[in-house]
């Protein structure tokens, strides 16, 4: 795992350099700071994990439930899932506030990818489009679970899926 945050035991101080970095699926998010971000991964299975009050709690995997709070800057998605290669990705995304884009988090399966989005304790609101954007395309499969969150004053909608083979499971 990686921990991101602001203080000096996190290893990357932006969620979007911890992606870039290639060098582990799990980020771990202190909420000690506010991300003004726009998240983007392709092609891979990513688990974005807040929750944590500073990268040493991270660290030692000690949640306090907090949301880490990523705002966008208003007009491109703030989280972007995109999986066009054939193969099974997994992304989570739990304990964080997502708001403030076109999409709060666009998740997209594509030619023949077999793609799972898990929500748990997230809240999306206040973006232009869905809080929640789930498409398929070209024999893409997507399965999306949302459990105990918040989607709610996104101007376009709530939860928006399209294409053949979307599965939603909400609790």
């Amino acid at each position: 795992f990686l921990t991101v945050g602001d203080d000096n035991a996190c290893d990357h101080e932006s969620i979007q350099a911890a992606i870039n970095s290639g060098l582990s699926n799990t980020i771990r998010i202190a909420s000690n700071k506010n991300y003004f971000e726009n998240l983007s991964s392709s092609d891979r299975s990513l688990h974005l994990i807040g929750g944590y009050s500073d990268c040493t709690m991270a660290g030692f995997n000690i949640t306090d439930l907090s949301q880490g709070v990523l705002t966008g800057n208003g007009s491109d998605r703030v989280i972007e899932f995109l999986n066009s290669n054939a193969g099974n990705f997994e992304m989570t995304v739990r304990n964080l506030i997502v708001a403030n884009g076109s999409d709060g988090i666009y998740f997209t399966s594509q030619n023949s990818a077999n793609s799972t989005l898990t929500l748990n304790n997230v809240r999306a609101f206040n973006n232009d489009d869905s809080g929640i954007n789930i498409v398929t395309v070209s024999g893409g499969q997507a399965e999306t679970i949302i459990n105990d969150s918040m989607i709610d004053f996104n101007t376009g909608g709530g939860v928006n899926c399209s294409g053949d083979n979307s599965n939603l499971k909400i609790t």
